[in-house]
């Protein structure tokens, strides 16, 4: 094949999975493992040009008037503290001072200070910046033959446990170069003789120390000069980087160059064929055939028919598709939780089962996988009504009990938080139930259900405040004035952070326990003690209207 047909490869390579390529090579750049030159042009004195002017105080304040006053409050929170504690340095500093407290001498403190962070520098090089090549080779070399590349692709060394093996070996082909640098002329020759120990590694993790240099030594005999030329022949990409100073780099030459060199072992691993390198479908994609036969449980369970699919008709199905509420647990009911977690199952490994990514379980190695859900927690499921109200009465104490032992770490005495006079905060219960409810859509897709969360928890918590201050002139219940990221005092990032944590908590173990629990002891009393709370609430909840409950480190 020419080197022209190549590169046009490479390049489709590049385009398909640009995004993944760009933050892989990104995080190389940053983190020192490859690419060094590309970091070295971005300090030129020219290219800081850009950010100066960006981070020029008249440029910032002309970008944030527009924003409400005190909106990036330092003074209260965890956020400011943090904030307030990394410009100042006194992180570094209390830890120092607590480490010389304990071994009663500064002296000491200090020795101790530059060993932990030697150890930590040592480990960070040697078990991630060492690690990182192997893995962006094996995401280039995957890349090649399939369109998607899932995120967990990026811990494969770890699911077979030889992350620490790959450390190892790097580590002993990093000292030989070092050693032959001295040379000079030895360290550009073993360069070349080593050159795909990185590509060895990444198809075959488990190979021995002794068979990784020794298999690159016999891979690139009689092919070092032209791995040069390959190289040499992207020399215009070298020249628009420095040009650019690093951006083109950055934003395209290192991944195309990456590209380039995993189709130079390709190559290389046809030629030579080794027995050793027996990942054939990192290369080809295996026969329709083999994958069903392989993935037949997973076929089956996509094929799978919903067995509630015609069960409900009118407001019952309105409510079960849309909410996942439904009145009571039948036997279809029950069948319907196994077959949404066998899809749930099924549906992680719908990329495999379409060819559209490595199929893991082709793979000569086994990989561990961890179920991503245990049976008994699958989130997708319906609730039904008491269910729900058991949720939310737990949560409204859950949120009491939270509010209550944060203002006794305070003010050192019980205070009895919340508008209404009974062990309840209803903005927990009402929060969490309607993030269970109205984001059902969104359960198996749990990026988009924090996301979600966050906004209902802030829009939620915004317009409560508001209307609390609105009907009792002015008085708050909660006032986020001075923290990070804060909107009126109404809201903050640092509560909407910890909201949609809680949140997701919720959703994907609080809120199936429960139901587990409801579920094996429903019957007359359990629904009769939820009327008698729902009732008890209702009259606390006209009575606060007259009557809220008010005093010091309640309202503010």
């Amino acid at each position: 094949m020419k080197l022209s047909e190549i590169k046009k490869n490479a390049h489709k390579n590049v385009k398909t999975h640009y995004a993944t390529y760009l933050v892989l090579c990104l995080a190389a750049v940053l983190m020192g493992s490859e690419f060094s030159s590309t970091l070295s042009l971005l300090k030129q004195d020219n290219a800081k040009s850009v950010s100066g002017l960006l981070m020029h105080s008249s440029f910032v304040k002309s970008m944030t008037f527009l924003l409400p006053e005190d909106v990036f409050g330092t003074t209260n929170g965890v956020f400011a503290h943090v904030v307030n504690g990394i410009t100042s340095g006194s992180f570094v500093k209390t830890l120092f001072l607590g480490l010389s407290t304990i071994v009663h001498s500064k002296d000491i403190a200090g020795i101790c200070f530059v060993v932990m962070g030697l150890c930590i520098s040592v480990f960070y090089r040697v078990y991630i910046v060492n690690v990182l090549p192997v893995i962006n080779r094996r995401l280039f070399l995957e890349g090649r033959v399939y369109a998607k590349l899932p995120l967990d692709r990026l811990v494969y060394l770890m699911r077979i446990r030889k992350q620490m093996h790959v450390a190892f070996v790097k580590l002993v082909k990093s000292i030989i170069l070092t050693i032959m640098n001295f040379t000079v002329v030895g360290g550009v020759y073993f360069y070349y003789v080593y050159f795909l120990v990185d590509y060895i590694l990444a198809e075959n993790p488990t190979i021995s120390l002794k068979d990784a240099l020794s298999l690159s030594r016999n891979m690139m005999k009689g092919h070092k000069f032209e791995c040069f030329k390959w190289q040499f022949s992207m020399a215009g990409w070298y020249i628009l980087d420095v040009c650019t100073f690093g951006i083109s780099a950055i934003f395209y030459s290192n991944m195309y160059r990456m590209a380039v060199m995993s189709e130079f072992y390709t190559l290389r691993r046809k030629e030579f064929q080794s027995a050793i390198l027996n990942d054939t479908y990192l290369f080809e994609k295996p026969s329709s055939a083999l994958m069903r036969n392989t993935y037949s449980d997973v076929i089956a369970a996509l094929n799978a028919k919903n067995p509630i699919e015609n069960a409900y008709t009118g407001v019952k199905k309105f409510l079960c598709d849309n909410f996942g509420i439904i009145f009571h647990l039948s036997s279809k009911e029950k069948q319907y939780e196994r077959y949404t977690y066998n899809k749930m199952e099924a549906e992680t490994m719908i990329t495999e089962v379409y060819l559209l990514c490595y199929p893991v379980r082709l793979s000569p190695i086994e990989e561990e996988y961890k179920k991503s859900n245990l049976r008994v927690l699958h989130p997708n499921r319906n609730y039904t009504v008491t269910s729900i109200l058991v949720c939310f009465f737990f949560m409204c104490f859950v949120g009491w009990i939270w509010e209550v032992s944060l203002s006794m770490i305070s003010y050192g005495c019980f205070v009895n938080r919340g508008v209404l006079h009974g062990p309840w905060i209803p903005i927990y219960g009402f929060g969490c139930v309607l993030i269970l409810l109205l984001l059902k859509r969104f359960r198996m897709r749990p990026k988009v259900e924090f996301s979600m969360a966050v906004l209902l928890c802030g829009c939620i918590e915004y317009f409560t405040g508001f209307f609390l201050e609105l009907t009792h002139n002015g008085q708050k219940w909660w006032d986020y004035t001075g923290y990070f990221l804060n909107l009126h005092g109404r809201i903050c990032a640092e509560s909407l952070l910890v909201f949609g944590i809680g949140g997701m908590a919720f959703v994907y173990v609080i809120a199936p326990l429960i139901d587990n629990w409801v579920k094996e002891h429903l019957n007359k009393k359990l629904s009769a003690a939820c009327l008698v709370l729902l009732l008890l609430f209702g009259a606390d909840v006209v009575y606060s209207h007259f009557e809220p409950n008010v005093g010091e480190g309640v309202t503010q």
